[in-house]
């Protein structure tokens, strides 16, 4: 079935780092418990103890709980460190659908632009993916200014 709607904005975001692409790929990826919002931003809330990405095509992105307890956020569609990754979101503990998330990391004078993307909102329907849209909007600025603070040094 086709439709004529169109299609739900994807969010993008661009932050600007003082880090080289390499080390601002690592601490996305490899760091990133050091920077991501545990508290309000994930499923287990303040008992996340680690954050850990399984880094090749296929893998997951998964949140380890103080009790042991694993649930994946995502699953990496594209790893190509230190420029590229994009993932299929779906941080919920039983997923019904998911969206896509990508990360670009290029040289920008002696640091990097950190380039994100996320959209395929439609997967969720298009009232309920308008509504994840919104919601994600301001949070991924409280996530990514998390992020650029710290690759920042600040």
């Amino acid at each position: 079935m086709t439709t004529n709607e169109a299609p739900i904005e994807p969010i993008r975001k661009t932050r600007r780092v003082s880090l080289a692409p390499a080390a601002a790929f690592d601490l996305f990826t490899s760091r990133m418990l050091e920077w991501w919002p545990v508290a309000n931003h994930s499923i287990a809330g303040e008992d996340v103890v680690e954050l850990r990405f399984e880094g090749r095509v296929g893998g997951q992105l998964i949140e380890v709980a103080r009790d042991g307890t694993e649930l994946a956020w995502a699953d990496v569609l594209a790893w190509e460190p230190p420029y590229r990754l994009s993932l299929s979101w779906h941080p919920t503990p039983e997923p019904t659908a998911a969206s896509i998330v990508e990360v670009r990391f290029t040289p920008d004078g002696g640091g990097s632009l950190l380039e994100f993307d996320h959209r395929g909102w439609e997967a969720f329907g298009r009232d309920a993916g308008t509504r994840l849209r919104a919601n994600y909007e301001p949070g991924w600025d409280g996530v990514l200014g998390a992020y650029e603070r710290l690759a920042s040094g600040a």
